[in-house]
């Protein structure tokens, strides 16, 4: 068996795998949910309030700012770090609701794209008070950068300072004494910018004011009416709100850390550890015929060290999913008994009941199992294709790797020759192999007679297609010099006209219409 071969069933997990890791997770999930003690969202928020200011004063310091008052350095910070999308402040909300509802408010890889994109067309992107994501025309072009590079700058750089500006509220509120707007967290942002999403903004329905209502959830979870005190007749009391913005989630942080939140989940990480090495160690003792304590050496340590394998980041995948879920749960089904027929205090408690470590390892191992799925199917592709592209000509080769039909038949060779060469290591009857094997020769032959013939098409079929794809490019190109969005569409629209794709839009007013309607925007 070769080498690779046997690392591919190395890797797979068998039952013992997973219901050791299932089971590993839920007793670690089930020891915090009946030992752990919940975080308080109320202490959280007033300590993240209390760092927040501080490195606002810091970063004001750095840029000049000589006093200790915090509204003094949020001013300095406001004059020289501005940007466009302040324009649109009352057209999203005013003071205590553009945060949320513009999206180039959001300190997050979304707000910064949505800041980029302002830059080059000169609109502001959100939601309006229903929850619908809309564009807004910028009253003038203050803010916007007249090159590419002031664009850039002023979408990045100035973008950056600016949210730093933001964290703790405008310098105005601050000067008053109260507790300024201040930014929505990454987790909060998340939940706006899904619920502006079509399809799933109609899922928890709609208010008798068409408000819809995930969005309408999202900005009192915000604002602190969702989390606050209420008095008996379910109205918010005065200067008792709970914001959950992003002094709450820098506080959870340090709350999950006050409360040992993380001993449960390194608990589930030890155990799954300690498992992958003991059984991977008996693997190689029993592979390897091991009998002297002499001949421990063979063991492959590679294969046994609890760290950098696929085998062992499926299983951490396996528990802390399961961690997170019988966790949220069980902080479900504990906020339920505690508050019957108090949905305020159901939430409350169930944010305040959640093991914030297991959500962060949980979201670290899906990402981790999405990345080694994307380079799987990479290496599996590229593999499949140069065992017989290497002995083709360099062009062609240049061609056949960006997926042409050369390509494809080239794969088909390797995958042929793949199975010729695997069958010569099974045990098949020899008759049965020789004329599986001589039905692969055959079809190894006459896909190579086609690809002589497809290589010839190929290099006409590319000289037409190159000259369209420069001359589309050039028209962007000259579009993006000049500020002129029509003409990129225009330049994208040549090349997706002579692929025979149907354009969706040829402007960017039939894009702007297609962006607020229902229907499904095709890449």
């Amino acid at each position: 068996m070769s080498n690779e071969v046997h690392e591919r069933q190395y890797e797979k997990l068998d039952k013992w795998d997973v219901i050791l890791s299932l089971s590993s997770g839920t007793i670690s999930a089930m020891l915090d949910v009946f030992f752990a003690k919940d975080i308080s969202l109320e202490n959280a928020h007033t300590w993240g309030k209390k760092e927040v200011d501080k490195f606002v004063l810091s970063v004001a310091r750095k840029n000049g700012y000589k006093g200790n008052d915090l509204a003094g350095a949020i001013k300095k910070l406001e004059a020289a770090y501005p940007i466009a999308a302040d324009q649109l402040t009352n057209d999203f909300g005013g003071g205590s609701a553009h945060h949320l509802r513009d999206f180039s408010h959001h300190p997050t890889v979304t707000g910064l794209i949505f800041s980029i994109l302002t830059q080059f067309t000169g609109r502001g992107y959100g939601t309006d008070v229903h929850g619908n994501f809309i564009p807004i025309d910028l009253p003038d072009a203050s803010n916007l950068g007249t090159s590419l590079v002031d664009k850039i700058y002023l979408g990045v750089v100035t973008w950056v300072f600016h949210m730093i500006s933001d964290i703790a509220g405008s310098s105005s509120t601050v000067a008053m004494g109260k507790e300024g707007t201040g930014l929505p967290g990454p987790l909060m942002s998340f939940f706006k910018e899904l619920s502006a999403i079509p399809g799933i903004k109609q899922l928890a329905g709609k208010s008798k004011d068409e408000h819809y209502n995930f969005s309408m959830q999202c900005s009192k979870l915000f604002n602190g009416t969702l989390l606050g005190e209420h008095d008996e007749n379910g109205k918010i009391i005065k200067d008792e709100v709970l914001k959950f913005d992003l002094r709450t989630e820098i506080g959870i942080v340090h709350e999950a850390t006050l409360n040992k939140q993380y001993i449960p989940v390194l608990t589930n990480e030890v155990v799954v550890r300690g498992f992958y090495s003991i059984r991977r160690i008996c693997e190689e003792i029993q592979e390897k015929q091991i009998r002297e304590v002499s001949e421990i050496t063979l063991i492959d340590m590679k294969k046994v060290l609890p760290f950098n394998n696929r085998r062992l980041a499926h299983m951490l995948a396996i528990s802390s999913t399961m961690f997170s879920v019988t966790d949220i749960s069980g902080a479900a089904i504990k906020a339920a008994i505690k508050n019957k027929d108090n949905k305020v205090g159901f939430a409350l408690d169930l944010f305040q009941g959640i093991n914030y470590y297991g959500l962060g390892r949980f979201a670290l191992s899906t990402t981790g199992e999405m990345t080694i799925a994307g380079r799987e199917v990479q290496k599996k592709l590229v593999k499949a294709a140069d065992s017989e592209l290497a002995r083709i000509s360099s062009k062609t080769l240049a061609i056949a790797k960006i997926g042409t039909p050369v390509g494809f038949i080239s794969s088909a060779i390797g995958v042929y020759q793949e199975i010729s060469d695997a069958l010569g290591e099974l045990d098949v009857a020899k008759e049965e192999r020789i004329l599986i094997e001589e039905s692969c020769r055959a079809s190894i032959e006459i896909i190579k007679e086609y690809q002589i013939e497809m290589h010839n098409m190929v290099e006409e079929y590319f000289v037409r297609h190159i000259e369209t794809f420069n001359f589309g490019l050039d028209i962007m190109n000259q579009a993006v010099l000049s500020n002129d969005i029509d003409k990129f569409i225009m330049g994208n629209n040549v090349i997706q006209d002579f692929l025979g794709y149907d354009v969706q839009f040829r402007n960017q007013k039939v894009f702007d219409a297609l962006m607020l309607s229902e229907d499904s925007l095709k890449l």
